[in-house]
């Protein structure tokens, strides 16, 4: 991605793969509100990553999807999780991000009010909330990021509490018998 950060390119690649998987459950789908919330979602994930390309200037190239999987956040080594985390935070502070959150957003209440006024039928509906997961995927990279530094932190709170068999070198420690 040219150096736009690992957290944007996981978001594209996340918005990519889960379109692929909606595109490819569309083809064997016969329930009608599904099928029109698998389309919705469809729609929503080609407009949060035209919106994203837009704002951080990305070229066709970058958004070429090859097939990429995204990242398993719980996979990542300690060292590994905290950049991760520090990109993500660095990506929420950026003007261009808060500019396609406003994006979204003004696109949700724009849902809002054609479905007040000029939605018809629940199919409306299921198209508009399909849209709406679909332009919400970046939530989810950012809480499962956010769930897994609040994990490992709470894991490392506990093993320090616990008593070590070790000391510093490595090595045994003996425990006097209570019988002594």
């Amino acid at each position: 991605m040219n150096g736009q950060g690992f957290s944007l390119n996981q978001i594209i690649i996340s918005a990519q793969k889960e379109m692929r998987d909606a595109i490819a459950r569309l083809q064997v789908e016969d329930k009608g509100r599904e099928v029109a919330s698998l389309q919705g979602q469809v729609a929503g994930y080609k407009e949060i990553i035209n919106i994203i390309a837009g704002r951080f200037h990305l070229s066709q190239y970058e958004l070429e999807d090859n097939g990429d999987e995204p990242c398993k956040i719980p996979d990542l080594s300690d060292a590994d999780l905290n950049v991760v985390s520090a990109d993500a935070k660095f990506l929420l502070e950026r003007d261009e991000w808060k500019e396609v959150i406003e994006r979204v957003e003004a696109n949700v209440y724009q849902w809002k009010n054609s479905l007040f006024y000029s939605g018809e039928s629940t199919r409306d509906l299921d198209i508009a909330q399909g849209k709406y997961k679909g332009q919400k995927i970046y939530e989810q990279y950012f809480r499962s990021v956010d769930n897994e530094v609040e994990r490992r932190e709470r894991e490392a709170a506990e093993k320090a509490k616990q008593p070590s068999l070790f000391d510093e070198g490595g090595r045994v420690i003996q425990f006097e018998s209570a019988q002594a």
